[in-house]
């Protein structure tokens, strides 16, 4: 009498300490699961039972609590081994299968959560090719040949798709913004860095003063709106350095520790104008000093300014300069050529156009 896995003309059997075998049945051993068909045969493969599919590895082991791929399809069969279909949350990931059970992968689903085709909609949800659903992220996909960005909240629903902008949640306000695409695609550095990085994109040929006055324009936006740095910076149509490249230049270097870029933004003062402006506002928001910025000339006795430009798009946008509050810094630099120039900017508190 034989007793435990016998192998009979290629095919395994498994017989219990009495001699008999299992059949029509699942049986585990050591921690596995297994199948016995009504002739005893260990199953490996697929098994449909009672409208339940399963699924067994080449040495009879069941898959169960994990994912398993069959023919280039992705499936999971859950702690009873059973293949699942539907949408199942798996280690806190969304993912969705499909009534066979394959994995959706580069798939929308309508607000019904059924798959469907054709141009997305907002209010529909994205699978990515992971299988993911896509959450508190972006999806960059081809839309008529070009590049669109497609933006989900928290709980996977499409809240944007743009061929230039994203939707997000600032990490401070908690409310959404529409942002240029580069907050999701640009380079992550330390806030000091990123400082660093738009003071220099913005007004490098200023030098620290010049670049001092722009960090202080961040920094007052960020409390007056009680948005993080990147919100402020990445903010549609809000900084020209954020959708040119020139920003994410900085950033990557940066990020590739790039000793041109790093020696260039501590050499031209950029590094010293965040520091000095995270010293003028933290003096200001703890002991209401006045916020003054050595050398940039203003009369007004605190540098409350939020916005900047220069004269020319301050007169074709037909800003009212008097209820605007304004300050015309001006500042000489050379160029690369060794040109001298003088130009300057226009600091102002408030959003004002002329009357029409």
């Amino acid at each position: 009498m034989v007793t435990g896995w016998q192998k009979i003309n290629g095919t395994y059997y498994y017989f219990r300490g009495w001699g008999g075998m299992y059949r029509s049945t699942f049986f585990q051993l050591g921690g596995e699961t297994y199948y016995a068909d009504a002739d005893g045969k260990m199953v490996t493969g697929w098994l449909s039972k009672e409208n339940q599919w399963y699924y067994f590895r080449e040495n009879g082991a069941m898959y169960r609590n994990t994912f398993f791929t069959h023919l280039n399809n992705s499936y999971y069969a859950d702690a009873n081994g059973v293949m699942v279909t539907g949408e199942r949350t798996i280690n806190g990931a969304s993912y969705y299968f499909k009534d066979w059970g394959g994995m959706a992968k580069n798939q929308w689903l309508n607000a019904q959560k059924r798959m469907v085709s054709g141009d997305p909609q907002t209010g529909w949800y994205y699978f990515g090719s992971d299988g993911k659903m896509v959450k508190s992220y972006y999806a960059l996909l081809k839309k008529n040949s070009s590049n669109w960005y497609y933006s989900f909240d928290e709980n996977g629903v499409c809240i944007l798709g743009s061929s230039q902008y994203v939707r997000a949640k600032d990490s401070v306000s908690g409310k959404y913004y529409t942002m240029e695409h580069q907050y999701y695609t640009d380079p992550s550095v330390s806030d000091r860095d990123f400082f660093a990085a738009i003071c220099s994109a913005e007004a490098g040929v200023q030098r620290k003063t010049g670049m001092t006055a722009v960090a202080m324009v961040i920094r007052n936006r960020m409390a007056a709106q009680n948005i993080s740095l990147r919100t402020a910076i990445y903010k549609q149509q809000q900084f020209e350095p954020a959708r040119n490249g020139s920003l994410t230049n900085y950033l990557t270097g940066i990020a590739e520790q790039s000793s041109s870029i790093i020696n260039q933004l501590k050499n031209n003062g950029a590094y010293g104008a965040v520091d000095e402006s995270q010293s003028i506002m933290d003096a200001y928001l703890k002991n209401g000093t006045k916020r003054v910025i050595p050398g940039f000339g203003d009369t007004r006795d605190d540098f409350d300014y939020l916005y900047f430009m220069t004269p020319k798009a301050f007169k074709n946008l037909n800003m009212d300069k008097e209820k605007c509050v304004t300050y015309t810094y001006t500042y000489k630099w050379t160029t690369s050529s060794g040109t001298a120039r003088e130009d300057s900017h226009i600091f102002f508190v408030n959003w004002v156009k002329k009357q029409s």
